[in-house]
């Protein structure tokens, strides 16, 4: 199993987008998504993908 970490900022928008298109590459990849857990911070927010 291999993880993926994506970092953003809560006021940013571009988080969601940054995070479609790792999950995006990662499929077209042919990997496989077993997991995708959230995390928040006052002002950060970050997205741990697991994946095979």
């Amino acid at each position: 199993m291999l993880s993926r970490l994506v970092t953003g900022t809560k006021s940013e928008e571009s988080f969601t987008d940054q995070l479609n298109a790792v999950l995006k590459d990662l499929q077209n990849d042919g990997n496989e998504i077993i997991d995708v857990k959230f995390s928040e911070s006052l002002e950060h927010v970050s997205a741990l993908i697991l994946y095979k």
